[in-house]
């Protein structure tokens, strides 16, 4: 009686993949993590303002608009001091 593999059960039936993990060959360079993390915003950004375009909006006023009152508020709750 033969035996089964790892990826095979007892009626014969295989996986139609097989997944394998291979360790790392190099490691990143330092500045590929900021620069990946940098275009992910950048991304983000423009699908953005491309879903609020298509809803009629007008994306660069919107954005800087919520710019603004981000740092009202920053400015206001700096200058709130509880007694």
């Amino acid at each position: 009686m033969a035996e089964n593999s790892s990826n095979e059960s007892a009626s014969g039936w295989k996986f139609p993949f097989r997944i394998t993990i291979e360790n790392r060959v190099d490691n990143p360079p330092k500045w590929l993590s900021p620069i990946l993390s940098l275009g992910a915003v950048v991304v983000a950004l423009l699908i953005g303002a491309v879903v609020i375009w298509l809803g009629g909006g007008k994306p660069c006023s919107l954005f800087l608009y919520g710019m603004g009152i981000s740092i009202q508020m920053q400015i206001y709750w700096k200058s709130y001091q509880p007694s």
